[in-house]
C-alpha cells in the first residue's frame, strides 16, 4: 500500500484494501450458499479477525492519503507555479508513528485472533 501511495494517482493504494474485503466476501457467500449450517461456524469464527484486519487497513489508508496528497501537490507544483508548500518529511514521520502505534498492534491482534481465537470460537460450534 505504501509503494502504491507514492504514485501520484489518488486512491490507487486502496486496491489492497478492496481486494482484502472482496475475496473473503465472495468465499463466504459461496460457502453460505452451499451449506448454511456447516459454513456458519466458519463465518462467525473468522469475523473478529476480518473486522480487526480491515480496521487496521482502513487506518493505514487514512495515513497514506496524506502522503499521496503531498506527492500529488509536488507533481502539480512542477507543472504550475503554485506557492503551496508541503512537508513530506513531517507527513512521513506522522505515517511511521501512526503505523507503529496503531496499525501494527492491530495487525498483530488480528493475527492472534486468526490463530487462536478463531479456533476457539469454531470449537464452540462443534
Amino acid at each position: 500500500m505504501f509503494f502504491l501511495s507514492l504514485i501520484p494517482i489518488p486512491f490507487l493504494y486502496l486496491c489492497n484494501l478492496i481486494l482484502t474485503a472482496i475475496i473473503p466476501g465472495i468465499l463466504f457467500g459461496i460457502m453460505l450458499h452451499l451449506s448454511f449450517a456447516e459454513s456458519l461456524p466458519i463465518f462467525v469464527a473468522s469475523l473478529p479477525h476480518s473486522i480487526t484486519e480491515m480496521l487496521a487497513y482502513c487506518i493505514l489508508a487514512a495515513l497514506l492519503y496524506d502522503i499521496n496528497k503531498v506527492i500529488r501537490l509536488k507533481v502539480k507544483k512542477c507543472f504550475k507555479k503554485t506557492t503551496e508548500t508541503s512537508y513530506f518529511f513531517k507527513i512521513f514521520l506522522q505515517l511511521v508513528k501512526g503505523f507503529l502505534i496503531i496499525v501494527l498492534p492491530l495487525i498483530i491482534l488480528a493475527a492472534f485472533l486468526e490463530t487462536y481465537f478463531a479456533d476457539y470460537i469454531y470449537s464452540l460450534f462443534k
